[in-house]
């Protein structure tokens, strides 16, 4: 570290560190995955797709949940866990909140927008 371009940034191969929370970790983990399987997201650019695998093999490394059997109800209070109380819109999903048992339900968006 201690590199900078000439704009007074970090040079461009020095590490970054994420915090995030193991329930984020998995969340996120997952959405990358599903992201990846389906190919459902639309890159701008080579370097985008490198840099959201390198990523993704860092999520992978963290969580051994994806091998427990109970996998499916980790990752459901994960997501209840992250999202409790949570209301708004949602790409692709609209203006949903998430019930205290985590279920998510489509509500009426109160600023009338789509």
């Amino acid at each position: 570290m201690g590199k900078y371009n000439p704009f007074g940034y970090a040079d461009g191969d020095d590490p970054h560190t994420i915090t995030l929370t193991h329930d984020e970790v998995l969340v996120l983990s997952e959405f990358f995955i599903r992201l990846e399987e389906r190919d459902e997201l639309r890159y701008g650019h080579p370097a985008e797709w490198i840099a959201l695998g390198h990523l993704t093999a860092q999520l992978e490394a963290i969580p051994w949940e994806p091998f427990d059997k109970d996998y499916d109800r980790l990752l459901a209070e994960a997501r209840r866990r992250r999202a409790l109380e949570f209301e708004g819109h949602v790409p692709g999903l609209g203006h949903v909140a998430v019930k205290e048992d985590g279920s998510v339900v489509a509500v009426e968006d109160p600023d009338g927008e789509a």
